[in-house]
């Protein structure tokens, strides 16, 4: 089974065994190398088998987790470049609270509280429209005036939509 094990994880796995010939018993993630050369994501869940106190061997249970772990590294790399984007971002709820947002977005505008049509907004009513289309699961897009961090006033292109689960909700 060990020549199963990725070339680059079997340093890890060899300190597991290590570590399960001691009486510990832990749930461990690496590669395994299929037949046709592919890596696949598989989590080991392994404890010793002691008789009569002479370790015989180890019992387990592999799961492959290949597909979380792909889905995993998608959703870094998304973070990763919402948070690093020069565009500023923000997230609300459905219900319109706000929650996140970005570096960029933070820069520019600050901290915009839980009603961001009445913070963020010159024309506070529009800002109510924008919020409501997006609850609404429509977008809006369009010039809008907005008030900067330090209050001035800033002529803002705004793309504003909701984001939709698979199910459409």
């Amino acid at each position: 089974v060990f020549d199963m094990v990725h070339p680059d994880d079997r340093q890890k796995v060899q300190k597991r065994i290590s570590s399960l010939q001691s009486g510990d018993a832990r749930t461990t993630e690496y590669r395994f190398v299929m037949a046709s050369g592919d890596a696949r994501w598989v989590s080991v869940s392994s404890r010793p088998e002691i008789v009569d106190g002479e370790l015989v061997g180890f019992r387990g249970i592999i799961s492959d987790i290949h597909e979380r772990k792909h889905a995993e590294t998608t959703l870094h790399f998304f973070q990763q470049a919402i948070v690093h984007a020069s565009d500023a971002i923000g997230f609300s709820t459905p219900d319109g609270k706000h929650f996140y947002q970005n570096k960029a977005f933070n820069d520019l505008f600050g901290n915009i509280g839980d009603d961001p049509p009445a913070r963020l907004y010159v024309d506070e009513s529009l800002g109510r429209k924008v919020f409501k289309a997006i609850m609404a699961g429509d977008a809006w897009e369009g010039e809008i005036q907005m008030y900067a961090r330090d209050k001035s006033i800033l002529d803002i292109l705004l793309r504003a939509y909701s984001v939709k689960d698979n199910d459409g909700d």
